[in-house]
């Protein structure tokens, strides 16, 4: 089985993208990703477009698809594209999004909840892309006021156009499997905009930096296609010294959890930080249990330690940061439906320059000193020492299975 393994591994990962240089800066504050975006758009001429899987019904999702509108208006031949998943962006009124397509954007549904096959609806494109004919953006933030917030962690990238017809590339393919928005019978409300240019000022670019790197993209479709995960696996299994994971959700298989037991026995150092598992999105609902379950599993072993953010912060990033010099970030969540039902990108930076480790590892630091080490179950919230809490975790182990691609 081992071997079998391995041969999908090494196959998979032949038909990656191969490492190429390109220039990226960080975003990891959302006023930074903000202004990046604005501008981006200021400087298209010939295409913007978009792929979410969260766009919010507030006061910047109504602002970016106001903008949009606008340079529709000044430059009626730009060809603006809006692909939104269909479950993820249920709450922005079709209204406003008609708005936008009778102006000419194009606008489509990944995978329409109501017309999906059953036993299919769960396949989602939980994928973050951006791009216009002079640079692309890939990272984990939805566009939303939510996801913009400093309070809740996050990392986006802006890249050079090395790498620009992979990223068009793979945006049309999920294009062509979506569905036109419909209209029929719908009345156009514009969105409003309440913005204001401190929100988006230039400004706020002023002192991030250019860095040259290796790039390596991984994009997948979803419903078993693993090419994000095996990059994943591969970072983690060509550790030797340190490995640093952050995400949001965190209920690995056993394949992730073997690897990090192993990497431990082997002297590896491990900081996992992520939301607890009582994190007000799990509360309620199964993924609590499965959060309970894989993290009892990591605590305490051996060099590995497990930290929840404090103070009102909460983490939506996706990052994997191995021996101070592969980092790794995107759209991957170590999570069931990121391994093998949504659609997903991963993308994977090497040859990291002085300069841009302190940039990486000034961000994380920051966000080290705002969470607390968690060594015991006890240690997750009071909570999940209830009766109420026991009963549904036994229930849930019971029939995990089954379970586990909905949660």
């Amino acid at each position: 089985m081992k071997t079998l393994f391995a041969s999908v591994l090494i196959s998979c990962l032949f038909f990656l993208p191969a490492l190429r240089a390109d220039e990226v800066r960080l975003l990891p504050s959302p006023v930074q990703s903000l202004a990046a975006r604005v501008e981006s758009i200021q400087a298209a001429r010939e295409k913007i477009y978009i792929e979410t899987f969260y766009w919010e019904n507030d006061r910047l999702g109504n602002a970016l698809l106001a903008i949009l509108a606008s340079k529709k208006k000044i430059i009626p031949n730009i060809d603006i594209k809006i692909l939104l998943d269909d479950f993820g962006s249920a709450s922005f009124p079709k209204s406003k999004l008609c708005f936008a397509k009778a102006l000419g954007i194009s606008i489509k549904m990944f995978n329409p909840v109501k017309k999906s096959n059953p036993l299919l609806s769960q396949r989602r494109d939980h994928r973050k892309m951006w791009m216009t004919e002079k640079t692309y953006f890939l990272g984990g933030r939805n566009l939303s006021d939510e996801n913009f917030d400093s309070k809740k962690w996050d990392l986006d990238a802006q890249f050079t156009i090395e790498q620009l017809s992979n990223v068009e590339n793979t945006i049309m393919s999920m294009w062509d499997q979506s569905v036109e928005l419909n209209c029929e019978n719908v009345k156009p409300e514009a969105p409003s905009f309440e913005l204001t240019i401190r929100d988006y000022a230039k400004s706020h670019l002023k002192n991030i930096e250019w860095h040259s790197v290796d790039v390596e993209l991984a994009f997948d479709f979803g419903m078993d296609e693993k090419s994000t995960y095996l990059q994943f696996i591969k970072q983690l299994q060509d550790a030797r010294e340190s490995v640093l994971i952050e995400s949001g959700y965190f209920t690995p298989n056993q394949t992730v959890l073997n690897l990090l037991k192993s990497q431990s026995r082997l002297g590896v150092t491990t900081q996992i930080t992520t939301n607890s598992p009582f994190f007000e999105y799990w509360m309620g609902t199964i993924s609590t249990c499965a959060a309970i379950k894989y993290q009892k599993q990591i605590l305490n072993l051996p060099g590995v330690i497990v930290k929840h953010p404090i103070d009102s912060n909460s983490t939506h990033s996706k990052i994997l940061y191995t021996d101070r010099s592969v980092f790794s970030f995107g759209s991957f969540n170590v999570h069931e439906k990121s391994f093998s039902w949504n659609a997903e990108t991963w993308v994977t930076l090497r040859n990291l320059s002085l300069g841009f480790k302190k940039e990486i590892e000034t961000t994380l630091n920051e966000r080290k000193l705002l969470s607390r080490t968690i060594s015991h179950p006890k240690d997750f919230n009071l909570q999940s020492q209830t009766i109420k809490n026991q009963l549904k975790c036994s229930t849930y182990e019971i029939f995990a299975p089954i379970l586990r691609p909905f949660i």
